[in-house]
C-alpha cells in the first residue's frame, strides 16, 4: 500500500498488509475499495484479515494501526465473485462512526461489526438469504448502512453444467473472468438481508430478509429523509429483463420496480448505485445510466 498525494506524486513508503505475505497465489490478494474513517485512518480488507491503517502527515508515512484475521487466507473463490475472501469494501456506520462492516468470504457468508478504534469484534451473524442455496451464502457488493443496521444482497450461483463449461473456456484466459461465466450465462442471484448491531450487547441479529428480490452485480443505494419511509435502490432482474429494484428498508418488502430491458448491456457489472436529483445513477456494461423520477 502507498499513499499518493493530490498532485499524483507519491508520498511515503510502501506498507506492507500483515499476512498477504504468507499466502500464496491466488488467494494473495486485495479485491476491494478501501474506506475512509475519521483521524487519518483507511480501512483496507485483503483475503485474509481488515486492517486500519494511519496516515501520518507530519512524516509523510502509514502504519498499522490494528488488523483483524477474518480468514485463513484459504477461502474458495465463487462464482460471481471477483476474489476470494471478502466480497465487500469496509463500510464505516454508526451514528458516532465508530464500527466498521464487512462480510466474510466463507461458504456461509457472515457479516463482521469491529470497533473502528480497536479492531475488537463485536458482532458475528450469517447470512442465508431465505435458505434458497441451503447454508450457501457469498456477496460481492459493499454493505449499505443506516444507523446501526447494515444491509447485504446475495451473489451466490449454484453451479450448473454450463457455467462449467464457460469456467474450462475462459479459465484459461481469466480466471476472474471465468468466474463470472453464470452472470455472463444470464443467471441472477436472488435475495437481500438487514441485520443490526447491538454495540453494548456485542450481538449481531437479523430484521429481515426477503428471497425475492434481485440486485444483480450492482451495489445498492438507501435514500433516507425525514418523515419519509427510507428506500434501498439497486439495478436488478425479473426474469430475463433487467430492472430498477425499490425494497422498504423498515420491512424488506418490495415497494416497486422499473423494467430497462434485456440484454447483458444492462448488467451494472459490480458498479455502484447513486442518488442524483431526483434520480439513479448507475453504472452498466454499456455505460452511465441515469433513470429519473417522473
Amino acid at each position: 500500500m502507498q499513499a499518493i498525494r493530490s498532485d499524483l506524486a507519491t508520498g511515503g513508503g510502501v506498507l506492507q498488509l500483515p499476512g498477504l505475505d504468507v499466502v500464496a497465489l491466488p488467494s494473495h490478494m486485495v479485491s476491494n475499495s478501501f474506506a475512509l474513517g475519521p483521524g487519518d485512518i483507511s480501512y483496507v480488507v485483503t483475503s485474509m484479515a481488515l486492517h486500519a491503517v494511519v496516515w501520518k502527515n507530519t512524516t509523510q508515512t502509514l502504519s498499522v494501526l490494528w488488523s483483524a484475521n477474518y480468514s485463513t487466507g484459504q477461502d474458495p473463490w465463487f462464482y460471481g465473485r471477483l476474489g476470494p475472501g471478502s466480497g465487500s469494501s469496509p463500510t464505516v456506520m454508526g451514528t458516532q462512526h465508530d464500527i466498521v462492516v464487512i462480510t466474510d468470504g466463507q461458504p456461509q457468508m457472515h457479516v463482521l461489526f469491529y470497533d473502528a478504534a480497536s479492531g475488537v469484534l463485536l458482532g458475528r451473524q450469517a447470512a442465508d438469504f431465505g435458505g434458497q442455496h441451503g447454508a450457501n451464502s457469498t456477496s460481492e457488493q459493499s454493505v449499505v448502512v443506516l444507523g446501526n443496521q447494515a444491509l447485504v444482497v446475495n451473489n451466490w450461483f449454484a453451479p450448473t453444467a454450463a457455467a462449467r463449461e464457460c469456467e474450462q473456456t475462459l479459465g484459461n484466459h481469466s480466471a476472474w473472468l471465468a468466474h463470472l461465466c453464470p452472470g455472463l450465462l444470464g443467471q441472477a442471484a436472488y435475495g437481500m438481508q438487514l441485520f443490526e448491531i447491538d454495540r453494548a450487547a456485542r450481538r449481531a441479529s437479523v430484521v429481515w430478509v426477503n428471497p425475492d428480490v434481485s440486485c444483480t452485480t450492482s451495489i445498492p443505494v438507501v435514500g433516507a429523509a425525514p418523515g419519509v419511509s427510507s428506500r434501498v435502490f439497486c439495478l436488478g432482474k425479473r426474469g430475463d429483463t433487467f430492472t430498477i429494484e425499490s425494497v422498504d428498508w423498515a420491512s424488506g418488502l418490495a415497494a416497486w420496480h422499473t423494467p430497462l430491458g434485456a440484454g447483458l448491456q444492462w448488467n451494472s457489472l459490480y458498479a455502484a448505485t447513486e442518488l442524483q436529483g431526483t434520480g439513479l445513477l448507475m453504472g452498466t456494461m454499456e455505460g452511465v445510466l441515469y433513470v429519473r423520477d417522473g
